[in-house]
C-alpha cells in the first residue's frame, strides 16, 4: 500500500488522478489527512508520502515530525521526511546563495533594504503565484506589506522579479515531478503572461516543443539537485530558464498530477499520456506489496500522539470517541445479516415515497 498524507480538503490532487489517468493505482493508493493521523492510534503497513508542507500549520508540522519516526520504526518507507523538507522561503534563500537562482526571496519581516525592484508579493501557503502587481519602490512595498498584515496574512514573501521571456516574446514554465528516484517531465507551458498556471498558447509548434521536452527531460540532473537541496522525495518543481540557466519558482509537495483527459487540448494528449504512464509507474514502484486488510492485525502498528498536540489540532476527546463509534457501526453495517436488513429498509423507504 501507498499512503499519501495530505492537508484536509486537499485530497483532490491524488483523488482526481486516481479517477482518470491513474486508475491502475486504485487499491494500491490510499489518502489520509493529517487529521486522520491525529485521531488514529494505529496505522497500516505501507509506504507513506508526506505532502502539503506549504499549507501546514505549525501543529500539523509538529504532528508529522512526531508520527514519521514511529512509522519508520515500524519498518515503513517514508518520502518527504518532515524533518528534512525545507519551506519555500528557506529553499529560495539556499538556491540563491548557492548560485542556482538569480533572484532573491525575502520574508516580509526581514530587512528589505537590499531588495532589487521590481518585486511582487506572494504567500508561502498557496500556489497561485503573485498576490500583487509589480512593485517598483520601497514606499509601494511598505504599503502593500501593511495591507497584507492588516488582513492577518503572516506568511508573505517578497520576490524579486526577473524577466525570462524568450526571444519570441513567450514566457515558458517547465514542470518536473519527482517520485522516489524517478524524475518525470510533466509540462511545458507557453504564455504571453509572466505568471502561468496553464498553457494559454497551443499550436502545432508549441505542441511539438512540449513533446520534445517531456521526452528528453533536458534539465533533469539540475532539477534532481534542487530536490536534494530541498529534502524532497515527492513533489513537482516549477521553473523557468534565464540566460540558459534554470530558475526555480517553487516546489509543490502536493501537486496536481494532471488534468483529466477531457480538459486537455487533443493535440497534447499523446505526449501527456506517455508522461502520465511514467508517473503512474513511478508511484506504483513505491508499493511495499502489503495489501490493505483491516482484519489482519499483522498489517497494523500502533502510534501515539500527545493529547496536548491533539488538542492544538482541534481533536477533542468527544470527536475521538465518535470516530470509534462510527467505525464500529460501519463494521456492523457490513455484516451479512445486518446488511440485508439495511438494504430492505432502504428499499421499503424508497417504495413508500413513490
Amino acid at each position: 500500500m501507498i499512503f499519501f498524507v495530505v492537508k484536509k480538503y486537499h485530497d483532490y490532487t491524488i483523488g482526481n488522478f486516481l479517477q482518470s489517468w491513474g486508475r491502475d493505482l486504485i487499491g494500491k493508493v490510499a489518502i489520509l489527512s493529517y487529521e486522520d493521523c491525529a485521531y488514529s492510534t494505529r496505522l497500516h503497513q505501507g509506504t507513506y508520502v508526506f505532502t502539503d508542507f506549504e499549507r501546514m500549520s505549525d501543529a500539523q508540522l509538529e504532528l508529522a515530525r512526531h508520527v514519521a519516526p514511529q512509522i519508520e520504526k515500524a519498518g515503513c518507507r517514508i518520502l518527504n521526511r518532515p524533518e528534512r523538507v525545507l519551506d519555500r522561503a528557506a529553499l529560495q534563500k539556499k538556491l540563491h546563495d548557492e548560485g542556482t537562482n538569480d533572484f532573491r526571496v525575502y520574508r516580509a519581516e526581514e530587512d528589505l533594504a537590499g531588495v532589487k525592484f521590481p518585486v511582487f508579493v506572494r504567500r508561502i501557503s498557496d500556489h497561485m503565484g503573485k498576490m500583487s502587481g509589480l512593485i517598483e519602490s520601497h514606499d509601494e512595498l511598505q504599503k502593500e506589506l501593511f495591507l497584507r498584515k492588516a488582513r492577518g496574512e503572516n506568511d508573505t514573501l517578497v520576490v524579486e522579479r526577473i524577466d525570462i521571456r524568450s526571444p519570441d516574446g513567450m514566457f515558458r514554465k517547465y514542470g518536473v515531478l519527482r517520485c522516489g528516484q524517478e524524475l518525470v517531465a510533466r509540462h511545458l507551458y507557453f504564455s504571453q503572461n509572466w505568471v502561468q498556471n496553464i498553457t494559454d498558447i497551443v499550436d502545432d509548434e508549441k505542441v511539438a516543443l512540449e513533446a520534445a521536452y517531456m521526452e528528453t527531460n533536458p534539465h533533469a540532473e539540475q532539477i534532481r539537485r534542487v530536490f536534494e537541496l530541498a529534502g524532497t522525495d515527492y513533489g513537482r518543481v516549477d521553473y523557468g530558464v534565464h540566460n540558459g540557466r534554470v530558475q526555480v519558482w517553487e516546489i509543490n509537495t502536493n501537486p496536481m498530477m494532471m488534468a483529466a483527459p477531457y480538459r486537455i487540448e487533443h493535440r497534447r494528449l499523446g505526449h501527456i499520456s506517455k508522461s502520465t504512464a511514467k508517473a503512474t509507474a513511478a508511484i506504483a514502484a513505491l508499493d511495499d506489496g502489503v495489501t490493505f486488510d483491516e482484519t489482519d492485525r499483522r498489517n497494523w502498528f500502533g502510534i501515539e500522539v500527545d493529547p496536548h498536540l491533539r488538542s492544538r489540532l482541534g481533536v477533542r476527546p468527544a470527536d475521538h470517541a465518535l470516530r470509534y463509534v462510527g467505525k464500529a457501526l460501519g463494521r456492523i453495517s457490513r455484516m451479512p445479516g445486518v446488511k440485508e436488513i439495511i438494504n430492505t429498509c432502504q428499499w421499503a423507504r424508497w417504495l413508500a415515497t413513490r
